[in-house]
């Protein structure tokens, strides 16, 4: 994929430009008309979809790997199987397939990851905004879930006998390592 470059909320296609220099040649219809879409693509996304540019932008520079690329997220299903019952990838199988993934947080149990993409588009734009969004979700969700379970711990804890409580916390001070 050609490398892009984002400035002042615009992506401009670097690598299609720095070819045809390199070359001496005139770029394509297909090749310009790219070039203008991944141009445009903060501002296409935002007219389309009545969206503030200045905030579309903050989030895009916080996804930002490196220039022209961006962190997309993603927790992928692993480890399971399908409604169908056909296995799912292990996530030993998803990684070696996505080698430039990496992981970043492992959430209530699901393995969060962020690999490199390319914006050519306003579609590349929602895709790099929703996918930041729905990690932000589940960050916030995961917070809400230990909340949940601590507060169970101490509901659970409240109703056990003295020897119960002394044995419970035996073992919490072995994971404590006290």
């Amino acid at each position: 994929m050609a490398n892009n470059k984002q400035t002042d909320n615009h992506v401009e296609n670097v690598e299609n430009v720095k070819n045809a220099i390199e070359s001496g040649s005139e770029l394509s219809q297909s090749e310009i008309l790219n070039a203008y879409l991944a141009n445009h693509a903060v501002e296409h996304y935002c007219a389309a979809l009545n969206e503030n540019e200045d905030e579309i932008s903050a989030v895009l520079t916080e996804c930002k790997k490196e220039e022209g690329i961006y962190w997309l997220y993603t927790q992928p299903a692993i480890d399971g199987t399908k409604a169908d019952g056909t296995p799912l990838p292990t996530r030993e199988e998803w990684e070696n397939l996505n080698t430039e993934a990496v992981r970043v947080d492992n959430l209530a149990g699901k393995q969060w990851y962020k690999r490199p993409f390319v914006i050519g588009d306003a579609r590349g734009v929602k895709s790099v905004v929703n996918a930041f969004a729905r990690y932000q979700d589940a960050k916030d969700g995961a917070k809400k879930k230990v909340a949940n379970m601590a507060e169970g711990g101490l509901t659970a804890f409240a109703t056990m006998t003295k020897e119960e409580k002394a044995a419970y916390i035996a073992k919490l001070q072995a994971l404590l390592g006290e």
